[in-house]
């Protein structure tokens, strides 16, 4: 039998070439498919690549050619696949790494189905072939290694799905197609991109098959080669594609909704987690994001390469679903009670170490036991005030913080009427009962705990700030650059996404009254407020946390404002402030003071100040006539001890190993687990038409005349999601 022919074109990356080739050579010795590495140079400007190749190829059976002059991509690699006209073909990116036994079980794939012209792999950045997110670009999962992945992912052997397109970053080519249908083609396709789609098309209309293989993997980093370019050449080989097969596009979103690799994702994604030596951590939440989804993503994003974790939400329909990694999109959805004994012998299957509990809203009570049947520990973070009273700020019925600890629960019922109907001392018995069983319980701020020892005295609370704090503590300090003899208004920043409970009021009416008085100040908002805000804040939109630095640079505020009506838990758009090392004005609740105690330029007002009050304090700041500091009592968070990186693997996790057992099935879950996406994609469309309308001048005043209560029981009957999720169309 032929050898195959691995074809590596090679124009630029170093790093990516070099480690390429070397998992290539060592991959001769682990596969029983012969086969023969080509690596073509096509006239690289990288002369330290081109010395390294060069010396790399003396030492190993490889066959290096150096092309005279720049064919481009597409050229390069058909004069690879002209080099032995009777050898079946693998195209190879030279940005990807290879493993274990990858080529056989391409190979495996064509002999054991028919009429097949290509294959692919799954890879981490592969489109159709993504894995373990489908259609999506990321780095190799951090806590294991392209053999481990690779090798999980026997668990589908076997099996291959149709798909539309081969992707070209490694893609096995039968020689039988290339003589069916030709080679790529150079003259339409040029320096590369979108080649191997035309291929793949031209090979289905003669009957040859494009298979995705299931049970292999490739690490892909992607775009190495023309990186700078590629958007330009995406769009022009649209256009061909779009003209040459009229088809291709409908094919490609047909599958994409079908998406029948699913099964195979999620199934090789449990085995992989089962296999890997870390501690996995059970996280469990509501469906609502905002800062405890910020959280959640930072534990993982931290602690990555130490543990995986797995997390529980309720959905839009009050069923659940499970997410192997926190930021995966494949979701295994179940229901309760009825699924309740398939989930727990996957997260036994999986050797689940501990569950982490982040909220408890809309959690089915019987996930608070899953501790218990798996024998582990069970932790519980504060991210508000849920627990006290069912009311998540403490605040009233106009959203403003009931700080009278007598008057707390009626008035906070207003607001949010305590579930099933039970007095406030039977919601916190049951609450008692839920923290009693939690082996460690985090509170992000010594005031939150304080509040909560007010009625939980028994309970013993431990005070560690989130993981962004110990990433950044202490913070630059911050600078004051305004001068009055600018002749420009003082600029006043608040940014996020704005509630009544966040000071959305509160922000208007101090700027009407700027304005109004035609007072020396600006006020700005990077974000959106629950309702359409007057002219007189300048509103900037929404913003993602990559840019969010970027977008103040260009605001150039002179103070941010946290005109905040509750004692927030953290704040995140604080943080965002101090690692800008921006002055601030913050209230005198919440985790705000000991955040900014002792910090120059950080100004603490009472939180009930008048709206007259806070614009004078700013009128103040604009002739400074504030000191550097605002002095305060009470509590300081410090970084003594960095508990996330330090501590917090330590103090509950166990590592448990998966049971040794046969392949787990969980059929039944996957079948159960399918979305219907088009739900929630008409409740969002029509929740941001209902937002615009509001928007809409002549409109607003009916926003004015209706109850915020109803509304904000309709906004939830048609999304759970952040408004300003919605409204940046984040499906």
């Amino acid at each position: 039998m032929n050898p195959v022919d691995i074809i590596v074109p090679v124009y630029d990356g170093y790093e990516d070439t070099k480690n390429c080739l070397e998992s290539l050579v060592i991959s001769h010795r682990l596969n029983q498919v012969k086969f023969e590495i080509i690596v073509l140079n096509d006239k690289s400007p990288n002369l330290k690549l081109t010395e390294w190749l060069r010396s790399f190829v003396q030492y190993h059976d490889i066959t290096y050619l150096e092309n005279s002059a720049n064919l481009g991509f597409v050229g390069t690699v058909n004069l690879g696949m002209k080099l032995h006209v009777d050898r079946n073909v693998v195209l190879l990116n030279s940005d990807t790494i290879v493993a274990s036994d990858w080529l056989d079980r391409l190979s495996s794939c064509v002999e054991n189905n028919a009429d097949v012209a290509t294959v692919t792999p799954f890879s981490n950045n592969a489109t159709i072939c993504g894995f373990p997110d489908f259609c999506e670009e990321r780095r190799v999962l951090p806590y294991a290694d392209v053999a481990l992945i690779h090798n999980s992912l026997a668990v589908n052997e076997g099996s291959v799905v149709d798909i539309p397109t081969g992707v070209g970053f490694c893609m096995w080519i039968q020689r039988s197609y290339l003589d069916k249908v030709g080679y790529f083609d150079e003259e339409r396709f040029g320096k590369g991109y979108g080649e191997e789609n035309d291929f793949c098309m031209r090979c289905s209309s003669v009957g040859g098959r494009n298979l995705l293989c299931t049970d292999a993997f490739v690490a892909h980093v992607g775009g190495v080669s023309f990186s700078a370019q590629k958007e330009a050449r995406v769009a022009q080989a649209q256009k061909i594609i779009d003209r040459l097969h009229p088809t291709y596009h409908s094919l490609v979103m047909d599958h994409i909704r079908a998406d029948p690799a699913r099964q195979y994702r999620i199934e090789g994604l449990v085995e992989l987690i089962r296999q890997v030596g870390l501690p996995k951590i059970l996280l469990i939440t509501h469906r609502l994001g905002g800062g405890v989804d910020k959280h959640i993503c930072e534990l993982e994003e931290g602690l990555k390469g130490r543990a995986v974790f797995i997390c529980i939400k309720q959905t839009e329909n009050s069923d659940f679903e499970l997410s192997l990694n926190v930021t995966t999109k494949d979701k295994i959805r179940f229901k309760l009670p009825g699924d309740y004994s398939q989930l727990l012998a996957l997260l036994r299957y999986l050797g689940v170490g501990c569950v982490h509990i982040h909220h408890t809203m809309g959690i089915e009570p019987q996930l608070f036991g899953i501790a218990r049947e798996l024998d582990v520990k069970m932790m519980f973070t504060i991210h508000d005030f849920y627990l006290i009273n069912a009311n998540p700020t403490l605040t009233d019925e106009n959203g403003r913080f009931v700080a009278s600890f007598e008057e707390r629960d009626s008035a906070c019922a207003k607001a949010y009427p305590i579930p099933f109907g039970l007095k406030p001392e039977q919601w916190r018995e049951n609450q008692k009962v839920f923290l009693s069983r939690c082996d460690l319980i985090i509170s992000p701020s010594h005031y939150v705990a304080g509040v909560f020892r007010e009625y939980f005295s028994d309970i013993e609370i431990s005070v560690y700030p989130h993981i962004d704090y110990e990433l950044n503590y202490p913070y630059v300090e911050p600078e004051w650059k305004w001068s009055a003899s600018r002749h420009k208004p003082l600029k006043i920043l608040v940014h996020g996404a704005i509630s009544r409970e966040k000071g959305a009021d509160l922000l208007e009416k101090a700027a009407d009254m700027a304005r109004q008085q035609k007072l020396p100040l600006e006020f700005h908002l990077l974000g959106y407020a629950y309702r359409p805000l007057n002219k007189s804040v300048i509103t900037h939109g929404p913003y993602d946390d990559n840019d969010v630095h970027q977008k103040i640079d260009e605001i150039g505020p002179d103070v941010l404002w946290y005109p905040a009506l509750w004692p927030e838990t953290y704040s995140y758009t604080l943080s965002t402030a101090l690692n800008h090392a921006l002055p601030v004005v913050v209230p005198d609740i919440g985790a705000f003071v000991e955040r900014v105690k002792g910090r120059r330029y950080s100004w603490i007002l009472p939180w009930d100040s008048s709206v007259d009050d806070f614009v004078a304090h700013f009128v103040a700041l604009s002739k400074g006539e504030c000191p550097r500091f605002s002095f305060n009592s009470g509590s300081e968070l410090t970084n003594d001890e960095k508990f996330y990186f330090c501590s917090y693997l330590d103090r509950v996790v166990v590592g448990i190993e998966a049971k040794a057992e046969e392949k787990y099935n969980f059929s039944t879950l996957l079948d159960a687990s399918r979305v219907d996406a088009s739900k929630s994609h008409w409740r969002d469309s029509m929740l941001r038409v209902l937002i615009y309308l509001r928007g809409i001048t002549g409109l607003r005043w009916v926003s004015s005349v209706i109850p915020y209560s109803w509304q904000r029981y309709c906004k939830r009957l048609l999304s759970s999601r952040p408004i300003h999720e919605i409204i940046q169309k984040k499906d």
